[in-house]
């Protein structure tokens, strides 16, 4: 049992070592506060600050053949706060080789890798989530975009306060090498506004039939797709039809510019739509009217677009 006198001594000691505890202790807290300011500031940065304009959405698959094109086409951009996001969808050629080196010389530039191939519209969701700019577009990994297409397009967009851009397309056929005009990005003979904003009660009983349901021709802001949360269809085609007309009915502002911007490759046969349009064409039509039905339905519209989707389905 330790004597009065050892008692005093131990108090004498460990009060001498209290003090420069306290000390590290207030220094090791002040230190803590300023590790989550400086953390706080980044995150905040990242997040904020950090945001590029746009973001590319392009899906991949074989596309060997196209792809250093589309690299030249990213270059030669006169825009240059884009993230392009590549999503392979598990390509069996030198696909994923070539895009691995392209990232490698573009900051800008990321690549998801699939294992296997699930499909345009799964591919697409995927590089939707990964997507940080303000605006998304959804390009195809064989189109030919013209330099102007990411400023121009932004411009018209930021300037309007769109939710949805679209501008005019050129074909290019992979036969004759010849250019020709394809009418507005396949906009259809109805009644439409032309380089002025309206919304989709502007062209209600023609909302599906004005335009045809193809991404490759549209700029959307992107908080106005996270807020209704769309998602492309696992379909084998027109996942992207799906997609297009539910973000009409949403939108509160549309703009139609009259520029020419993109043109879609056509006849060639690694296309998504040669390879698959004879088997599913007709299946996957009707599959994506049934769920732009369920989509109205959920959202109280279906009287609303009645004819507007009545006239979409006499198109079949």
């Amino acid at each position: 049992m330790p004597t009065l006198d050892r008692i005093g001594k131990d108090k004498v000691v460990n009060h001498h070592l209290d003090v420069p505890y306290r000390v590290l202790e207030r220094k090791y807290s002040f230190l803590s506060v300023v590790s989550i300011a400086v953390i706080s500031a980044y995150m905040f940065y990242m997040q904020y600050c950090n945001v590029p304009k746009i973001s590319i959405v392009i899906p991949c698959y074989n596309s060997e053949k196209y792809i250093q094109e589309v690299f030249n086409n990213l270059k030669a951009q006169t825009f240059s706060d884009y993230e392009v996001i590549f999503v392979d969808d598990g390509s069996t050629d030198n696909t994923n080789k070539m895009i691995s080196n392209y990232k490698s010389q573009d900051k800008r530039a990321k690549l998801i890798t699939l294992k296997t191939n699930i499909g345009t519209g799964n591919a697409r969701n995927i590089g939707l989530k990964k997507a940080k700019g303000n605006y998304v577009i959804f390009l195809d990994s064989d189109d030919i975009y013209y330099s102007n297409l990411l400023e121009e397009s932004y411009n018209i967009a930021k300037k309007n306060n769109t939710d949805i851009t679209i501008f005019k397309s050129n074909y290019f056929d992979e036969n004759t090498q010849i250019y020709s005009s394809s009418d507005i990005g396949w906009l259809w003979n109805e009644p439409y506004p032309i380089n002025e904003i309206f919304t989709p009660d502007d062209v209600k009983d023609n909302l599906f039939t004005f335009c045809r349901g193809v991404l490759w021709n549209k700029l959307y802001k992107r908080s106005f797709l996270k807020r209704y949360n769309f998602h492309f269809l696992n379909l084998k085609m027109h996942n992207d039809s799906y997609f297009v007309y539910c973000t009409y009915v949403m939108a509160k502002k549309i703009y139609i510019t009259d520029k020419v911007l993109i043109s879609y490759r056509i006849n060639h046969k690694n296309s998504i739509t040669t390879i698959h349009k004879k088997i599913y064409d007709e299946k996957c039509k009707m599959e994506s009217v049934n769920a732009l039905k369920s989509f109205l339905i959920e959202n109280g519209l279906s009287d609303k677009y009645k004819i507007a989707l009545q006239r979409y389905s006499d198109t079949f």
